[in-house]
């Protein structure tokens, strides 16, 4: 009797793992998709973690008459932030809970969540033309301006220790990239080629390295990585595509993109263009697509 009730004990608990392991589903791909005619954000379970991304893996998190677009988890992968139209919303991992943070008539973009949860960093349009890096608190308040300089900034994105945040600024001519500290003090300009814009920065797990995106001399896009210092550029793409928002995986061996085939040949990126996101090793090796589908899929960020 008591052999047969162990059995029952150990089988529920084995049981009961399973269970755990099928809900933590770690290392989820958030991401925008027009693949129901509308911009939406759209979740699927990045590569090694369940079984390989396809159609019937893709759950769509947002039913929106609005564009919504640039997802980003929180750091413990309970919420996304994300843009909605010209807010900044926020929403429960599952898609519940849809909130806008920013109830403002302006203009936002880029949000990025804070290592600790604290805090959302995101662009913002300010007098005139000119865009600006705010912060706000996780639920709404506090609006704070950082990096105050007449000229155009965007793409804000927190280092692990939470300590620095890496932006794009034309401050010095053509968009580059540059750190500060979180309070807005102390910008150091870490990219230095005034033909070669630079966009869409994102640290490395252990901070040693920076993945962004480059518009080479001809047209294309690639994806770069330095040191975190700006020394060491390395092209971790070179194809004839669109390469752009790089994301880390968790362990920093893998970086999820999107990449774009200017199928209308306008070098703009428009809804007529194909997106699809793919992930490489850290080295750029091992470039796989993971939607294959002919629909946008573009804005990438890899969960915890």
């Amino acid at each position: 009797m008591k052999k047969a009730l162990l059995s029952i004990f150990l089988l529920g608990c084995f049981s009961l793992s399973l269970v755990a392991c099928r809900l933590a589903a770690p290392g989820s791909i958030v991401f925008m998709s027009d693949r129901d005619g509308n911009g939406e954000i759209y979740v699927m379970p990045a590569p090694g973690t369940q079984a390989q991304a396809g159609a019937s893996q893709v759950t769509r998190l947002t039913n929106s008459p609005n564009w919504e677009d640039e997802p980003c988890w929180s750091p413990d992968g309970k919420r996304i932030v994300y843009r909605s139209t010209n807010e900044i919303f926020v929403m429960n991992a599952d898609g519940s809970w849809q909130t806008n943070l920013t109830n403002a008539p302006a203009d936002y973009w880029f949000p990025a969540w804070s290592p600790d949860g604290k805090h959302i960093a995101f662009c913002a349009k300010g007098d005139g033309e000119v865009y600006e890096i705010r912060v706000i608190n996780a639920d709404g308040s506090g609006m704070t301006r950082l990096a105050g300089d007449p000229t155009w900034q965007n793409h804000p994105a927190w280092s692990p220790d939470g300590k620095r945040i890496a932006f794009v600024s034309s401050r010095d001519g053509a968009p580059e990239i540059y750190v500060m500290n979180a309070d807005g003090s102390q910008v150091t300009r870490l990219t230095s080629d005034p033909l070669l814009p630079n966009f869409d920065p994102a640290w490395s797990p252990d901070g040693k390295s920076i993945a962004f995106c480059t518009y080479l001399e001809d047209g294309n896009r690639e994806i770069f990585v330095m040191n975190a210092d700006g020394s060491g550029l390395t092209n971790l793409t070179s194809d004839p595509y669109w390469d752009m928002s790089p994301s880390w995986s968790p362990d920093g061996r893998r970086i999820a993109y999107a990449r774009v085939e200017d199928t209308d040949g306008d070098g703009r990126l428009t809804n007529s263009d194909a997106g699809e996101i793919f992930v490489m090793n850290a080295d750029g090796s091992g470039q796989m697509n993971l939607t294959n589908n002919p629909a946008n899929d573009l804005d990438p960020c890899w969960g915890p």
